[in-house]
């Protein structure tokens, strides 16, 4: 048996709830922008898998949950864009420097900010 913690009232229920889709969306949106960041971003599957995920995301969120976007979402959206293997982007989050790199092979992406604590990440 799961267990699961106690929630008080509605209003917890539904911090719950939203807390649980805004994670889903999230991690939609995320995936998303790491596919279209990927050196094979153009090929077929890519394509219609960030499609895919993109409008699943866009959709429920504009009638559930109408929140701002992720800075780690907004970083991956800046260097699918971006040329070559490596690069300096602003960080969305501080405006710091943030450091990127994209693995040709596998098309993960890394990302750290040269601000102590803010955004870094592997996907």
């Amino acid at each position: 048996m799961v267990s699961h913690p106690r929630v008080d009232g509605m209003t917890g229920l539904l911090d719950a709830y939203r807390a649980g889709v805004q994670a889903v969306l999230c991690a939609a949106e995320e995936a998303a922008a790491a596919i279209r960041a990927r050196h094979d971003a153009g090929g077929i599957r890519q394509q219609a898998a960030a499609e895919a995920l993109e409008a699943f995301s866009v959709a429920f969120q504009c009638e559930a949950l109408p929140e701002p976007r992720t800075p780690v979402l907004e970083a991956l959206r800046a260097i699918r864009s971006e040329p070559g293997d490596e690069g300096e982007i602003p960080c969305p989050e501080c405006s710091g420097r943030l450091r990127w790199a994209r693995d040709p092979g596998n098309g993960h992406v890394w990302g750290k900010c040269e601000s102590d604590g803010c955004l870094a990440w592997m996907m």
